[in-house]
């Protein structure tokens, strides 16, 4: 699988057309649920081992105001490694 297949896979699973530099998940509008149901399905799909991810750390919606700290951002680059690797790592 090249970066322009998962790119197309994503686009199919979203809706609408992303780019390699999306960052999860501000750019994409979507709420916990559908974060959870993309997960899953990639999980699936890939056999990826999501272990270690927490959303929380990564939901831009009223983080900073409940935690004082930045969310974490990682992009469709990040999630393609993710998916080469078959195991969730933190993006730097």
């Amino acid at each position: 699988m090249t970066i322009r297949d998962f790119k197309e896979y994503i686009s199919d699973l979203v809706g609408f057309e992303v780019e390699a530099g999306t960052i999860f998940f501000d750019d994409l509008g979507l709420d916990e649920l559908d974060i959870e149901i993309l997960l899953l399905k990639i999980a699936s799909d890939f056999n990826v081992d999501f272990t270690g991810f927490d959303y929380r750390d990564f939901r831009p919606r009223n983080f900073e105001l409940l935690t004082g700290r930045r969310h974490k951002v990682f992009d469709l680059n990040h999630l393609f490694d993710v998916v080469k690797s078959g195991k969730w790592s933190n993006p730097n």
